[in-house]
C-alpha cells in the first residue's frame, strides 16, 4: 500500500518533491533542511512503471475534479473522507509544492505629525474678569493632555508684577485695585503645554481704566511689541489664533 508523508510545507520553503514511498520510505529529504516533503522515489520504480502510475492518478484526479464539493474540504487529515479527499490525495504526489516565507507582520506605524489649531477664549470688554481657556482642535489621535498657564510682567523690564489676580485660565481685577502702569499696560503671557512640554506661547497686554465709583475693568487688549502696535482691542483678533505641530 502506498503511504503518503511529510505534507505539511514549513513557512519557510522551497520547491521539493511530496511524492508517495514504498512502506512510508524510497525518498530522501530535500534542501534546505527545513523543508519537509520527501523527493520522488528511488530507482527501484521502473521507468514503464512510473509512467503508468502517473497516468493513473492524473486521469483519475481530473475525472473526480467534476463532482461537485459538498463540504469544501480538499485536505487530508480533517476528519471528512470524500471523493475531493481521494483527488487530492492521489493528484498531490504529483504536485511541485511551491510556497514562500509567510506575509511579514505589518510593521508599526511611526511617528504622525498633528497639526493642532488653538483658538484664543471668546472674550467681550469691558469686563472685570477674563476666562481665557483656550480651544484645541486637530486632536484626533493625540493621547496626550493640553494645559496652558497665565503669567504677568512689566512690558518694559519683564519683572513679574502681580496688578492683577490670576487662577488658572481666569484673570481678575482684585479687590482694592488702584490701577496699573499705563503705557505700556501689563504683560500678560499664556504658555501652551502638551503633556506639560511647552509647546508655544501668547504674549499681550491687558489695559484696566476706572469706570467710576472705585470701579476698574479690563477695557483694552494690546500687542505691544508687534510693528506697528496691534489694538487697542476688545476682543482677540482672530489673526492671533496659534497652530502647533505635535508629533507623536
Amino acid at each position: 500500500m502506498k503511504k503518503i508523508r511529510n505534507m505539511n510545507v514549513p513557512g519557510e520553503c522551497t520547491n521539493g518533491y511530496a511524492g508517495p514511498v514504498e512502506n512510508g520510505r524510497g525518498g530522501s529529504r530535500k534542501s534546505p533542511v527545513n523543508f519537509t516533503g520527501a523527493s520522488p522515489p528511488s530507482n527501484r520504480f521502473s521507468f514503464i512503471r512510473k509512467k503508468i502510475t502517473a497516468a493513473f492518478f492524473i486521469l483519475t484526479a481530473l475525472i473526480f475534479s467534476f463532482f461537485p464539493r459538498t463540504d469544501q474540504s480538499n485536505t487530508l487529515g480533517d476528519g471528512k473522507f470524500t471523493f475531493n479527499d481521494i483527488v487530492y490525495a492521489m493528484a498531490l504526489p504529483f504536485s511541485v509544492f511551491t510556497s514562500c516565507k509567510p506575509e511579514p507582520e505589518p510593521e508599526p506605524m511611526g511617528p504622525t505629525q498633528h497639526t493642532v489649531m488653538v483658538t484664543l477664549a471668546s472674550v467681550s470688554l469691558p469686563s472685570t474678569s477674563l476666562d481665557l481657556t483656550p480651544n484645541y482642535s486637530g486632536t484626533s489621535g493625540l493621547t496626550g493632555t493640553f494645559t496652558s498657564t497665565l503669567t504677568e510682567t512689566n512690558e518694559t523690564t519683564g519683572v513679574v508684577t502681580n496688578y492683577f489676580t490670576i487662577d488658572g485660565n481666569t484673570i481678575s481685577i482684585p479687590a482694592g485695585f488702584t490701577g496699573s502702569p499705563w503705557p505700556p499696560p501689563p504683560r500678560v503671557t499664556q504658555t501652551f503645554y502638551y503633556n506639560g512640554e511647552v509647546i508655544g506661547s501668547l504674549h499681550f497686554n491687558l489695559r484696566a481704566q476706572s469706570m467710576g465709583g472705585g470701579v476698574y475693568n479690563f477695557t483694552q487688549i494690546y500687542s505691544w511689541t508687534a510693528t506697528p502696535p496691534g489694538g487697542p482691542f476688545t476682543s482677540f483678533p482672530a489673526a492671533w489664533n496659534l497652530s502647533f505641530v505635535i508629533t507623536e
